[in-house]
């Protein structure tokens, strides 16, 4: 029975037998005539059906809760105090075995059906990683490899003769590059000595700024950034970035930046490296950045179970 249920039916129980009560009592009871009583006690006994059949009705049923996700936790949905959610992914409308080729212009994947559509894009392959960029010796980003299934978007990365394919999803929130908000993320990664994470926020002006959160080697442990022109606000942990489900959360208000892994806060930076400019949210998974790495590498994958935004309420 629900708890609603339950106390409607202690409360109608309660009063009839009040009522039976009263009226059952010696003196009462003797100055009804018999047809009375036998009125009375089936009244009561066509309630006391009511009450069982009221037990059993799902209208009064305790609401569903949101089934858990791959990664056993719900996605988040709804307003938090203070944050109004404004989008929401938690990739239960069907398998995609492909982003396709993602054009820059239109921002549309070809691989993608709607809902999907219209809400993701990705860097095209021919966008070079960090390291491809400094170094030559890193990859670029290839949509084709993403994939949504299991109720997942799945990350793969690999390396193959000396060329990675990484990926770098961007969600397509309402209103575009965000001054302010809550972001959230759950997922899961297979360690790699080769590929690292640094899911950003990258400014869209000129004016410096750049959150990282999660970020590190997936080998390696998850840190958080925040940098700006005159240096930076780093954080790390001793969690694993491989392994186990994580949950990753950046709010950035007025004047701070606080990052949140799996519901514990690891860092705030209140200083005035904070942005106050619009950026964009991607979720960038790539080749490391520093060391010898070898020229091959099989597939790893990444998992991410939902997203999630709020704006300030």
């Amino acid at each position: 029975m629900s708890a609603i249920s339950r106390e409607l039916h202690d409360d109608l129980d309660g009063d009839l037998d009040a009522i039976v009560g009263r009226l059952t009592t010696v003196e009462s009871w003797r100055r009804l005539t018999q047809g009375q009583r036998d009125t009375i006690l089936e009244a009561r006994d066509r309630a006391e059906i009511a009450l069982e059949r009221l037990d059993k009705s799902s209208i009064l049923a305790e609401p569903t809760k949101p089934p858990p996700g791959p990664s056993g936790e719900p996605a988040p949905r709804g307003d938090l105090p203070g944050w109004r959610q404004v989008f929401l992914d938690d990739f239960v409308d069907g398998n995609v075995p492909s982003f396709g080729t993602c054009d820059r212009n239109s921002r549309i994947c070809s691989g993608l059906p709607e809902p999907y559509r219209s809400r993701w894009y990705a860097y095209p392959d021919y966008y070079p990683d960090t390291r491809q960029q400094h170094g030559g010796d890193g990859g670029y980003y290839n949509p084709a490899q993403m994939e949504i299934s299991g109720s997942c978007l799945v990350l793969k990365l690999s390396r193959k003769d000396g060329r990675t394919s990484g990926a770098a999803p961007i969600p397509k929130l309402p209103g575009g590059a965000a001054t302010y908000g809550r972001w959230a993320i759950r997922y899961r990664a297979e360690a790699s000595s080769v590929f690292k994470i640094a899911w950003l926020h990258w400014r869209t002006s000129s004016s410096w700024g750049e959150i990282d959160f999660p970020e590190g080697d997936l080998d390696g442990n998850i840190s958080a950034f925040n940098h700006h022109s005159s240096g930076q606000y780093a954080k790390s942990t001793s969690v694993p970035v491989a392994g186990a489900w994580h949950t990753c959360v950046t709010e950035w208000k007025p004047g701070s930046v606080a990052f949140f892994l799996d519901g514990n806060k690891i860092g705030e930076d209140t200083g005035s490296g904070v942005p106050s400019t619009p950026m964009n949210w991607i979720i960038q998974s790539e080749t490391v950045l520093g060391g010898a790495i070898p020229a091959n590498e099989p597939v790893r994958r990444i998992e991410i179970d939902w997203v999630a935004y709020w704006v300030p309420a």
